[in-house]
This record gives C-alpha cells, structure tokens and sequence, in this order.
C-alpha cells in the first residue's frame, strides 16, 4: 500500500515537472511515441522479473509506462493515427496491461481505451474505428471483467476505473453489438454469467453521484444523435 502511495505522489511530480507534449502530431512522432510506450513497457517487465528489486527502481519502472500511456491519450486529439496502434501491434501491449500487479496503471491504460474509443472519433476519423473493432476480436471485453472484480469502489480513482470500463464497454457494444453481447454473456462460471452477476450486485448498491454523471453524459450523447 506504501508503495502504492508513493508512485502515485512520484507520479504527479514527474507529470508537473516534464515537458509538455508538442501541441502539434505527425506520423513520425506518433510511431516514436508507440516505440516509446513500448520499450518503457518492456523495461517495466525486466525490472519486475528481477528477483530483488529497490523500490525505487520499481517506482520509476511504472511511471515509464505510466508517461507513455499519458503520452498514447494524446492520439484522441489525432484520431487519423489511432489506427497505428493496431498496425504496429502495440494494441496487444495496451491490452496486457489490465493484468499489472500496479493498479495504477490498470486505471491508467482503461482511461486510454476509453479515450481512443470514443465513437465521436469514428466520425472525424473512420479508420479509428479499426482500434475498438482489434479490442473486440481480441475479447477485450472479457479481460476487462477481472478488472471489475479487482477495483475497489471505496477509493476514487479506482471508482472512476470501474466507471470507465462500463465507458469501454458502451463504446464497443455501438461498433458490434451482438458480438460483444455474445461474448459478455459467456463469461460463465458455475451459476452464470459473470459479468451478469456483477452488474447485478453493483445495481443492488444503488448509484454514485459519478454513475448519475455518466448516465446524463449518455442521454445527452443520445439525443445529439437524435
């Protein structure tokens, strides 16, 4: 839990003192932050491969990853390049992430998919779409279950996690639907569907104020499309 703490308090440090990204993407620099994300990602994995580890080495080992992913959320505002992630098959290491041991950066790549799935892009860059269309035939959708199960709603950022993933999950049922409905549907254990079950149980709960921000966001959404 310490350490928990601390990368976030580093974090935020980092993030105030580094330079800020440059107000204007091309190919070139959008392929060298994917190569970017990608090297901080693999340096992350040698580092927790380590058998003794200092803290500190750990810490800065996910905040590299945890700039680079801040660094991707920049493609929202370039959709034209979003597509690449799926060229490069950098989108197989956005997924692995919502398995970290950093929770973190679970939360961190979710709000990634989240923004880059947005189907407002689809309309200002039809080819975006081929990143959501990757995510479902890559049964995303199913990885992100164990992430419901792991966040825990008493801590807000970890609120705003699960918040974000029911985003993803609406983002990816307007691309396709049956398959994603399919597909959540045989989430099975021995007394149903899990993903049924936890919605279920979530419901029962009652909502947050954040739930009630998401729900209005959708109606509006609905009725410009009207």
């Amino acid at each position: 839990m310490e350490e928990d703490e601390q990368f976030k308090l580093d974090a935020l440090q980092k993030i105030a003192n580094s330079a800020p990204i440059s107000s204007v993407l091309d190919e070139k620099s959008a392929k060298r932050y994917i190569l970017s994300f990608e090297k901080r990602l693999s340096e992350n994995q040698q580092v927790r491969m380590q058998d003794q580890v200092k803290t500190e080495q750990l810490i800065d080992a996910d905040f590299g990853v945890f700039d680079a992913i801040q660094t991707l959320k920049g493609f929202s505002d370039y959709p034209q390049y979003i597509s690449l992630l799926v060229s490069t098959q950098s989108i197989e290491s956005i997924i692995g992430i919502l398995d970290h041991e950093n929770i973190d950066l679970v939360i961190a790549v979710i709000d990634l998919i989240k923004e880059l799935t947005d189907p407002d892009l689809f309309f200002i860059e039809p080819n975006s779409i081929l990143f959501a269309a990757e995510l479902i035939k890559e049964k995303t959708e199913l990885q992100l279950i164990p992430c419901l199960k792991r966040l825990d709603e008493n801590e807000l950022d970890e609120q705003t996690g699960i918040l974000n993933i029911m985003g993803i999950l609406d983002n990816l049922l307007e691309v396709n639907a049956t398959i994603v409905e399919q597909s959540l549907s045989q989430s099975e254990s021995n007394d149903g569907s899990i993903f049924l079950k936890w919605l279920i149980n979530r419901i029962s709960k009652g909502p947050y104020p954040e739930d009630q921000l998401l729900i209005d966001n959708k109606n509006l959404k609905d009725q410009n499309k009207d």
